[in-house]
């Protein structure tokens, strides 16, 4: 679950809303995680996310 909002700047960033439900599909880097919301996927900063 999204606790932070965030702005996606590359193509490969997942923009993330205050609330929004994200499908977590694998660990890509160091406090970044590839996901899925609504059918938009990207990577995104894990520390912006809570369980």
């Amino acid at each position: 679950k999204v606790v932070y909002p965030f702005n996606g700047e590359n193509d490969d960033e997942l923009t993330l809303r205050t609330g929004d439900i994200i499908r977590v599909l694998n660990a890509v880097d160091d406090g970044w995680w590839l996901g899925e919301i609504d059918q938009r996927r990207g990577i995104f900063p894990v520390n912006y996310t809570e369980p």
